[in-house]
């Protein structure tokens, strides 16, 4: 028997999980509230609880031409099948070293490397749905309707969604599509 884990599962089981207590600010610019993020040991503690067999890891440094550099993560989210096998969906992000007003950094320090490492994995959490609204700088749901409700009527125009969502949803549905006719029963 073939599995196939399926990302659209991990997304709304990990787009459910509360977030918004562990929402940290970091300095303050243009009359806001600062820069927010969920400090990396929390959103990993999160998906851990849930997907214990996660694993992650640090990958390339990519220095630009204006000296600048952009680090990339690894993450795998799956489990151990009743037959032994692990099955996991792996996702990469990249991210520059910037500072908490967001510009790039030239030439960056070791903590500052490590600090972008840490925000580009919680990115990529996000990816796999875990405080993806925070990505999106507003709540995309209503906690009311359900998945389904949401992707209807937002294929009706009636409902905004964030790109970034969007976008997610599309590839989802593009890798399910990818998928479809794969599997042995």
């Amino acid at each position: 028997m073939v599995y196939f884990y399926k990302l659209g599962e991990i997304f709304g089981t990990l787009s459910q999980l509360p977030y918004k207590e562990h929402i940290m600010a970091k300095g303050s610019f243009n009359g806001g509230q600062g820069a927010q993020y969920i400090p990396w040991a929390k959103a990993v503690k999160a998906v851990m609880k849930v997907y214990p067999e996660t694993t992650f890891s640090f990958k390339d440094v990519r220095r630009c031409d204006n000296d600048t550099v952009m680090v990339k993560t690894e993450v795998t989210i799956g489990e151990t099948l009743p037959d032994g096998v692990f099955q996991g969906i792996t996702r990469q992000q990249e991210l520059p070293v910037q500072d908490h007003k967001f510009r790039a950094i030239p030439n960056p320090t070791a903590n500052e490397l490590n600090k972008a490492f840490q925000r580009c994995l919680v990115k990529n959490l996000a990816i796999f749905g875990y405080a993806i609204d925070l990505y999106g700088g507003e709540d995309p749901y209503d906690e009311t309707v359900s998945f389904d409700d949401v992707v209807n009527k937002t294929s009706k125009g009636s409902a905004k969604t964030p790109d970034k969502v969007e976008n997610y949803l599309q590839n989802i549905k593009k890798t399910n599509e990818k998928f479809k006719g794969d599997s042995d029963d």
